[in-house]
């Protein structure tokens, strides 16, 4: 199913432990209604996995990021246009941790804990929960 449309969906609500996703929520067209989408499925105590790019949110923040122009150019060129499919909202890779966190909060996860991947310089794991 497409996690967008998720929300509504009485058999699937509250039925899940733990979801994941693995630098996927940057790539969906509405990824607001991905993110309420995977809310929606979580039991009380369930928990959230998301794994995304490791980066600011805003170009000054990344400037100095050791694989900046690479990640800006991947996301330049996939992650932007599949985003904007059907007119979607095109995050793209380098939407950043602030953007990421703002979601997620705005999605109904009242707490996010971030945290380094060792041996993983490209991405950071962000916990959430209800």
């Amino acid at each position: 199913m497409d996690a967008a449309a998720l929300a509504g969906n009485a058999h699937l609500s509250g039925t899940i432990d733990y979801v994941t996703a693995f630098d996927a929520i940057h790539d969906q067209t509405r990824p607001l209604d991905a993110l309420k989408g995977v809310l929606s499925l979580l039991k009380p105590d369930g928990l959230f996995s998301m794994v995304d790019i490791a980066a600011g949110s805003y170009l000054s923040d990344n400037k100095d990021h050791p694989m900046g122009t690479f990640l800006y150019t991947v996301s330049l060129m996939h992650c932007l246009p599949v985003g904007l499919v059907d007119g979607g909202m095109g995050l793209g890779m380098m939407w950043g941790r602030q953007r990421a966190v703002e979601m997620l909060h705005e999605a109904g996860f009242t707490r996010v804990d971030i945290s380094e991947i060792p041996d993983d310089p490209f991405n950071l794991h962000f916990m959430c929960r209800i």
